[in-house]
């Protein structure tokens, strides 16, 4: 018992000290979120400059509304705009 106590207040202790990294840095905002399929999500991302994105992405436990995350357009493709996360 006092294992599984010990994990749960690690896990606690990390997901505190890395929520602030989630609120104050980055040049977007997610403004929804979509769940797609078990490992998938469908984010709605607003830039700082106004501009709308959606993207597809893995599922990440930060990556929730609200949180400031940075985004950069990837130009390899000529038509298709495409958005790299970080």
């Amino acid at each position: 018992m006092k294992k599984l106590s010990s994990i749960l207040l690690i896990g606690i202790i990390s997901v505190a000290c890395t929520a602030e990294k989630y609120t104050s840095e980055g040049n977007a905002t997610i403004v929804t979120s979509e769940y797609l399929s078990f490992d998938s999500v469908k984010l709605t991302i607003k830039k700082d400059n106004g501009e709308l994105v959606t993207i597809n992405r893995k599922y990440d436990a930060h990556a929730t509304v609200g949180a400031r995350v940075h985004i950069n357009e990837m130009n390899r493709l000529e038509t298709i705009p495409r958005y790299e996360f970080k």
